[in-house]
C-alpha cells in the first residue's frame, strides 16, 4: 500500500480523533466505517480519521511522525500494511555545484550527489557552497515538523526537494547559526538522517 504520510492528534478541536493523511490529494466523498471514517479522492484512498479513545491515546498532541511503533498501532488497528522509510527521503547529500538562479536575488540551483543519484536543489541559504555535506529532503519527504516536501518548480526551475536547515529537521538551531545545516565532512553521503549519530552536533 502506498506510504502512511502523516499522523495527527489535536484534542481542542477533535477529542479522541486520529487523522491519518494517506495522499496529499483533495476529499471528495467519505465512508463511514463506524469507528473510524475513509477519505476517498475520487476511487484512491487519501485519509482516514479514526474516533476512538483506545486509539488515540497511543498517540501525542500534534504530529506523530510515521515511525516503527506508530505505523504498528496504525496497522493493526485498521488491519493495513502502510509503510514509511524516512532514510528513503532524509539523507547526506554533497554540494557537487551550484549557479544563480535566473530572474531571482538570493536563490541558487545546486547540483547535489545523494548516493549513486544526484538531484537538482534550489536553494535560498546564502551559506551553500560547493564540497559541503547536509541534508537533503527529497521529494516526499516529511520533516520532523510534519512539513511534506514536493518536488516542483521555483521560479520557473525544477527542484527535486529542499536542503534543510536545523530548524526545519527539528534540531536546536542557535541564533548566529544562518542557513542550511554543515555536516561534519567524515558523514557518508547518502547516510539516512535518522541514522546519523548527532552527538558531536550542537543540537
Amino acid at each position: 500500500m502506498s506510504d502512511v504520510i502523516r499522523i495527527y492528534k489535536n484534542s481542542k478541536m477533535f477529542k479522541d480523533m486520529i487523522v491519518i493523511e494517506i495522499r496529499n490529494e483533495d476529499v471528495t466523498h467519505t465512508e463511514d466505517k463506524g469507528a473510524y471514517m475513509e477519505l476517498y479522492h475520487e476511487d484512491h484512498l487519501v485519509g482516514v480519521n479514526v474516533f476512538d479513545e483506545n486509539f488515540s491515546k497511543h498517540f501525542d498532541e500534534g504530529f506523530n511522525y510515521p515511525n516503527e511503533d506508530k505505523l504498528k498501532i496504525v496497522n493493526e488497528y485498521l488491519k493495513s500494511d502502510y509503510s514509511y522509510n524516512a532514510n528513503k527521503h532524509l539523507m547526506v547529500a554533497e554540494v557537487l555545484s551550484f549557479e544563480a538562479v535566473e530572474n531571482s536575488d538570493k536563490l541558487n540551483l545546486c547540483d547535489v550527489s545523494v548516493g549513486d543519484a544526484t538531484y537538482s536543489i534550489v536553494c535560498g541559504a546564502a551559506n551553500v557552497e560547493k564540497g559541503m555535506k547536509t541534508i537533503v529532503a527529497l521529494d516526499n519527504a516529511l520533516l520532523p515538523t510534519g512539513v511534506l516536501i514536493k518536488s516542483g518548480s521555483v521560479f520557473g526551475t525544477a527542484s527535486d526537494g529542499m536542503l534543510c536547515s536545523k530548524k526545519e529537521l527539528g534540531l536546536h538551531q542557535n541564533a548566529e547559526e544562518k542557513g542550511i545545516i554543515k555536516l561534519d565532512e567524515k558523514e557518508a553521503v547518502g547516510l539516512g538522517f535518522f541514522d546519523i549519530d548527532w552527538r558531536p552536533y550542537d543540537v
